[in-house]
C-alpha cells in the first residue's frame, strides 16, 4: 500500500494478506487526516495496534513530530520494524501486547491514539478505560477507533471520560472520533 500525502507520498509501506492484518485503506486514512488537518503537525502518536505501521507512517508523512507504535504479533511486528527502516523520522517501536503497554505510559502524553484492533475482539471495551485512567490523551487530543460499522460503545464512551465528536462510515468500516468530555 502506498502512503496517500506528505513527505512520503507514494512510498510504498509492505503488508501482509492474512485474516489477522487488516491495513487500513487509503480512502479511510485520507479521511482521518482530512479530518485532524493541522492538528497532525508536531503531534506525538499513538499507533496502538500498529500492524504494518500504515497510519503511523502516515502520520508522520503529514510531519507528526513522533509515533509511537506497538504491536503484539512477532510476525507482524516483523513487518513493522522493515517497513520502518525505509523512512527516517522520530519512532518508538514495542513488541507487546495493548495492554500491557498502556500500563507503562506514565508519563507520556498523546495528541492522537489510534486504535485498529482486531474487529469485535473486545479490545476497545479494554483499553479504553485503561487510556482514560492513566491519563496519556492531551487535553485537546483525540482517540480515533477503527471498526466495524456494527460496533457500539457509546456507553463505554460516555463511561470512561470521552464524548464522541465525529463518526463516519465507510462500507463495514466505521471511524469513531473522541475526546475527553468538557474539551
Amino acid at each position: 500500500m502506498r502512503i496517500v500525502s506528505g513527505k512520503f507520498k507514494n512510498k510504498l509501506v509492505n503488508t501482509l494478506e492474512t485474516k489477522e492484518l487488516r491495513p487500513t485503506l487509503s480512502k479511510i486514512r485520507e479521511s482521518i487526516f482530512d479530518v485532524l488537518q493541522e492538528k497532525v503537525v508536531e503531534s506525538v502518536w499513538l499507533d496502538l495496534f500498529a500492524g504494518s505501521g500504515l497510519v503511523g507512517i502516515e502520520a508522520a508523512s503529514r510531519l507528526a513530530k513522533e509515533v509511537v507504535f506497538v504491536e503484539k504479533n512477532p510476525k507482524h511486528f516483523k513487518l513493522l520494524k522493515q517497513n520502518l527502516s525505509s523512512f527516517d523520522f522520530e519512532y518508538k517501536v514495542y513488541l507487546n501486547d495493548a495492554m500491557r503497554a498502556l500500563k507503562y505510559f506514565n508519563e507520556e502524553q498523546f495528541d492522537v491514539i489510534f486504535l485498529d484492533p482486531p474487529y469485535e475482539t473486545g479490545c476497545i471495551e479494554k483499553v479504553l478505560p485503561l487510556i482514560a485512567e492513566k491519563n496519556i490523551l492531551k487535553t485537546d487530543g483525540f482517540v480515533i477507533i477503527e471498526c466495524t460499522k456494527d460496533e457500539k460503545f457509546d456507553d463505554l464512551i460516555s463511561n470512561t471520560g470521552f464524548e464522541k465528536i465525529k463518526e463516519k462510515i465507510y462500507g463495514g468500516t466505521k471511524l469513531l472520533y473522541l475526546q475527553k468530555t468538557g474539551f
